[in-house]
Formats: C-alpha cells, sequence, structure tokens
C-alpha cells in the first residue's frame, strides 16, 4: 500500500505546470459582493493558495488584488481546490484566468529573486 501512496503523490505532483514560488503577501479577494481578506503563501503563473478562513465553493470566480512593490494588481482566478483543517477552512487554491501582464512581470521579478 505504500508504494500506491507514492505513486498517487507524484502523480499529483505532475499537474503543476508552473514552479510554485513562496511568499507571504496580505491580499483582497472580492466574490460575489463581498470582500475578504486573505494571505497569498505561494503562487506561480498558473496559479496561487490564499490562506483564508473563507472557504468559496470549487470554481466560484474571485478576483484577487495583492500589492507588487508600488503596484496593485487586480488577478482574475477561480477556485480549484478548497483547503480544511479540523472541517475548518484553511485557505484555497485558485487557478489564474487570463494573467494580466504585470501579474507575469511580479511573477518573473520573484523568480530570478537570488533567495527564490
Amino acid at each position: 500500500m505504500q508504494n500506491v501512496c507514492c505513486i498517487l503523490f507524484f502523480c499529483e505532483m505532475e499537474k503543476r505546470t508552473s514552479k510554485r514560488i513562496a511568499v507571504n503577501v496580505a491580499a483582497r479577494f472580492f466574490q460575489g459582493k463581498m470582500f475578504y481578506s486573505g494571505t497569498v503563501l505561494n503562487l506561480s503563473a498558473t496559479g496561487m493558495f490564499l490562506k483564508t478562513n473563507v472557504c468559496l465553493p470549487s470554481n466560484s470566480r474571485l478576483l484577487v488584488f495583492l500589492f507588487s512593490g508600488k503596484n496593485l494588481l487586480r488577478v482574475p482566478a477561480r477556485v480549484k481546490r478548497v483547503s480544511t483543517i479540523n472541517h475548518n477552512c484553511d485557505g484555497i487554491g485558485v487557478e489564474i484566468l487570463n494573467s494580466p501582464e504585470d501579474y507575469m512581470k511580479y511573477i518573473n521579478d520573484l523568480s530570478t529573486r537570488p533567495d527564490s
């Protein structure tokens, strides 16, 4: 059974299409008519993980706002997975939709940092 777990783990890892970059960036996100707060713990050109106690349903569309130095980035996204701990929301994994040019520049800048 242990081999099956390892195989499943590697299959899950292969789903990633771009390298995740660890960050700790305050963010706000808008869904429906509400704004919520969270912290981006990692991001990439195709997705990010938002640590938040707000669990939105899978496939919900939202707009994530985060600062990249002096600029406010507006990033359209869709909830791909919900993370819970002891039945409480811990965060959401989102897929980036139509990556804005300024977001892609931000990702590129982060990925070329010496400490990334």
